[in-house]
């Protein structure tokens, strides 16, 4: 199933998961709906009872027996079955279609590297168990076994292509976690990580069984960039005929978004606001014809079968999602060559056109599930719009996995940079961004 060499001690972890797998058989979905795909789960993807999972995996969980809190529990479950997987870790997934890829891959991982990622997998697990990431105060054992999973990162040497796994996976998981805790530092922890594995990254990108976790640490970092006029670590090779638990079909934009920055990012060098409220010497608008014609003439390339192997919902989210990226691309190219005050009914036409796919994209779903990674295209768009319709973008953030934190400094950016405006501020409103307050830019 997976193509990876046994570790030393002669134990081939990805066979192992593989074959603790071989018993379940995924038909393609053919039904929508979260109640639908809870079924489906339940019928087709349940694991079997934990007395039958091999021993190697047994014997693991069981160095957590002496422990009762609610992470280990939630630990335990998510290991031995796919519905309690799914149900913990849904926000990080477009669609249930998904989640044996994605389980299979972390459990891969995570039993090839236990010590590297326990900390911060309970840590992840004890602040989503519990609404923990609603309040403005986090456990404590939960913020240790955080920093330990940092002091881990920040230590661990990368010596194979296994350890390089793992640190990608660890970067991410730190990051999530610290989206869903104080949400102040998951970027810096994401590059720092990033920048760790780039020498191995390729390497990784060529391992079909990694590929639930390639592409959304990029993305992540890449949408952090768009807004800071940053370069990303990487720039994502795509494989065309992939289709990704969290970047969808989009994964062939990924390339554009990253010259996309680095363009932005060298037109900054070329000038920059001297003073809050001054215009800024942007240099020649002319360098990003070349980049908003390759945004506008991108088209996702549609797989084989697409519609016959998702869930109708997972189909829609996932066309949604490429057409309100490509919207909010061209949205910030436009605002890239005119500052606020110049063809603002342009700008306020791109904005308009993504709300109006969310809610569509909202109607269609009923409810019955939400859509991924909407808060980088209705950032962009809810700089554009009246109050009165930004407070209505607010409302179609997705609320699961949502932190105070996060909200909090959402809020208060937006309203940084619509005051700015209001008071006259006439520059491009990404030259505010590092005066403004601190905001982690979520994909």
């Amino acid at each position: 199933m997976h193509k990876r060499s046994a570790k030393p001690d002669g134990t081939n972890w990805p066979q192992v998961v593989a074959q603790f797998f071989e018993s379940l058989e995924m038909a393609a979905p053919q039904i929508t709906g979260s109640a639908a795909a809870s079924s489906f789960i339940s019928r087709h993807v349940r694991l079997q009872d934990p007395a039958t999972i091999n021993s190697a995996v047994s014997n693991l969980l069981c160095r957590y027996a002496g422990l009762a809190d609610s992470s280990v529990v939630s630990l335990q479950g998510c290991a031995l079955d796919l519905q309690e997987f799914y149900m913990a870790n849904k926000q990080f997934v477009i669609g249930p279609t998904f989640v044996r890829e994605f389980h299979s891959t972390l459990t891969s991982i995570y039993l090839s590297s236990p010590l590297l990622l326990e900390h911060t997998f309970l840590a992840i697990l004890g602040a989503l168990s519990e609404p923990h990431h609603r309040k403005s105060m986090v456990d404590q054992v939960y913020v240790k076994r955080g920093a330990t999973g940092l002091e881990q990162l920040r230590t661990t040497h990368i010596n194979s292509i296994h350890v390089a796994a793992g640190i990608l996976l660890l970067g991410q998981s730190l990051a999530t976690f610290d989206i869903f805790t104080t949400c102040m530092g998951s970027h810096m922890i994401l590059r720092h990580s990033l920048t760790g594995v780039k020498p191995w990254y390729p390497a990784l990108c060529r391992e079909e069984w990694l590929h639930s976790i390639t592409a959304t640490p990029v993305l992540m970092d890449t949408v952090e960039c768009l807004v800071k006029r940053q370069i990303p670590v990487i720039r994502f090779a795509p494989d065309l005929h992939r289709v990704d638990r969290f970047v969808g079909i989009c994964s062939s934009f990924l390339p554009i978004l990253y010259e996309l920055c680095d363009l932005s990012n060298a037109a900054s060098m070329a000038g920059s606001a001297s003073a809050y409220g001054e215009a800024s010497a942007y240099g020649d608008p002319a360098i990003f014809l070349g980049i908003e014609e390759k945004v506008r003439s991108w088209e996702p390339t549609i797989p084989s079968g697409f519609a016959e192997n998702y869930f109708a919902s997972e189909v829609l989210i996932m066309l949604t999602q490429a057409r309100v990226y490509r919207l909010a691309a061209l949205l910030v190219i436009h605002r890239l060559k005119n500052p606020f005050g110049v063809n603002d009914e342009i700008a306020e036409v791109y904005a308009n056109a993504i709300v109006s796919d969310f809610k569509q994209c909202s109607t269609q779903l009923q409810g019955k599930t939400t859509m991924q990674n909407t808060s980088f295209p209705l950032l962009v768009a809810i700089l554009e719009v009246t109050r009165e319709c930004g407070d209505e973008i607010l409302e179609m953030i997705p609320g699961p996995g949502i932190s105070v934190a996060y909200l909090t400094k959402f809020v208060t950016f937006v309203n940084f940079i619509r005051s700015a405006r209001e008071n006259g501020f006439r520059g491009l409103w990404f030259d505010l961004v590092p005066k403004g307050p601190e905001i982690c830019i979520l994909p």
